[in-house]
């Protein structure tokens, strides 16, 4: 699947293939193992802001539940 590949690629620390592989999975669909993978693959990639704003939005829908 997708996100086993995402997380295979994060593992062996290439944020860019995780970031692509995680957009393409958030195309079918987007859940809760979703966001902390991009988030993970924003930080390989050295893209702290775009990791942060993704942690935000995570925390934010979780305390929406």
């Amino acid at each position: 699947t997708l996100l086993s590949q995402a997380q295979a690629q994060a593992v062996a620390g290439n944020g860019e293939q995780v970031v692509e592989l995680i957009e393409a999975a958030n195309e079918l669909r987007r859940d809760s193992k979703t966001l902390p993978l991009l988030a993970i693959g924003q930080l390989l990639r050295r893209d702290f802001k775009a990791a942060l704003r993704i942690w935000r939005q995570i925390q934010s829908e979780t305390s929406n539940n």
